[in-house]
């Protein structure tokens, strides 16, 4: 075989290896929300690459077989051309001939291919999908091999991660592109919904309205009327001992409305206040439970949460004619609003403006807490933000209303 052809096939297995490592790197880089746009609109190239995602043993196995071949072909053609030309030992052939297969043949290839990973992996995945035809009796013992190992793709892995999403979002604020404030909303609240737990969405306990459970059943529903309320938890003793559950239909059923309501009560689903809120929707729809009871690391309650609670965490405040934060700031006045102390920093800004600084605390009761260091009496008060938030309710244990004035 003469020289010339020799250089010949010792660049072609270079050129190989270098396609080789540098489409493995393209196609695992490439942005998948671009590929499956481009494959949306026809892109042969994209949508061959998508399906080469899908199995990424065989897209490895591919690469790999390839640059194996290219890397020990091109190691031959090395020593035979060195020891011809240059009279050198096969094995110093192959020691000069390393530093150029790792320059051309892995490191240049793969910093270009991956910089241009959206534009070349349509361009080599068709190659890539026929070489998979070509290696398949390989790639096929490649994956049993793989699947006897644990390492094969299980298909558990989503298309899009969480990340990519976030980061999408992100830059389509800085491209302009047209993604409506809501839609960004509620985009960001489903992802901070798989992270919230049931503490963060439940009612605390000293604001729930329950019954103890030797009340008359005629009284239940007189709390029920007041409150507007259709269920109402159960205790036994102390409010922290729920027991169960009682609904305006089973009072309303009730044969003898002097029965304690202990008699109508049902059963009340209880969940750790550490349970992931997502988790939690699924179990309480399989069980169609409305409301469960969140305990503590002892066993006593600290909250409940409803079925609409977590869905408030999704989209919002769901208001209806028994919701219990439909008036969590209301406006009195020009200048006046009064507020819960439940409300928190972000619907104090949209109602009325007042943004509360930085801290460890989600509500204004919190904020005033935070800035006493006590509960503090009705009558107390402080500034913040050219607001003046005067105490107007408070219990031993928490500030429940306080009025929200804005100076001139």
């Amino acid at each position: 075989m003469s020289t010339p052809l020799l250089l010949v096939l010792l660049g072609c297995c270079v050129l190989a290896e270098g396609f080789f490592s540098g489409s493995e790197i393209a196609v695992v880089s490439a942005d998948r929300l671009h590929l499956r746009s481009a494959a949306d609109r026809g892109g042969r190239g994209a949508a061959v690459a998508l399906q080469l995602l899908e199995r990424p043993t065989w897209l490895l196995g591919t690469c790999l077989i390839g640059t194996n071949l290219s890397t020990i072909s091109g190691s031959t053609i090395a020593a035979l051309l060195f020891a011809r030309v240059l009279e050198l030992p096969e094995a110093t052939a192959v020691f000069f001939f390393w530093p150029i297969t790792l320059t051309f043949g892995e490191l240049v290839p793969k910093a270009l291919f991956q910089h241009h990973a959206s534009v070349i992996t349509p361009i080599v995945a068709l190659p890539l999908r026929a070489l998979t035809f070509v290696f398949a009796p390989a790639l096929w013992i490649f994956e049993v091999i793989s699947h006897a190992l644990g390492a094969a793709d299980d298909g558990t892995k989503p298309a899009v991660t969480r990340e990519e999403i976030r980061l999408l979002l992100d830059a389509s604020q800085e491209d302009g592109v047209d993604i409506r404030p809501t839609e960004q909303a509620l985009i960001k609240r489903v992802f901070q919904f798989t992270e919230s737990r049931v503490e963060d969405a439940m009612v605390p306990l000293i604001e729930v309205v329950a019954v103890p459970a030797n009340t008359p059943v005629a009284h239940a529903a007189r709390r029920m009327a007041i409150s507007g309320l259709s269920r109402l938890p159960v205790y036994r003793d102390r409010i922290d001992q729920i027991i169960g559950l009682v609904l305006h239909q089973d009072v309303l059923a009730a044969d003898d409305w002097h029965a304690p309501v202990q008699s109508v009560m049902r059963p009340v689903m209880f969940v750790p206040e550490s349970k992931p809120v997502d988790e939690l929707l699924v179990e309480m729809r399989r069980q169609r439970a409305h409301m469960a009871v969140a305990v503590d690391e002892y066993g006593g309650a600290v909250g409940i949460i409803t079925v609409e609670d977590l869905l408030e965490e999704i989209v919002g405040e769901i208001e209806d004619e028994s919701d219990r934060s439909r008036d969590l700031v209301r406006r009195v006045g020009e200048r006046e609003w009064v507020a819960s102390g439940r409300a928190e920093r972000e619907h104090l800004e949209q109602s009325c403006g007042l943004r509360l600084p930085p801290g460890d605390f989600e509500t204004l009761a919190g904020y005033i807490l935070s800035v006493l260091g006590r509960v503090p009496r009705a009558g107390e008060f402080v500034n913040v933000d050219g607001f003046v938030l005067t105490v107007t309710k408070a219990s031993d244990r928490a500030i429940l209303e306080v009025n929200l004035r804005r100076r001139r």
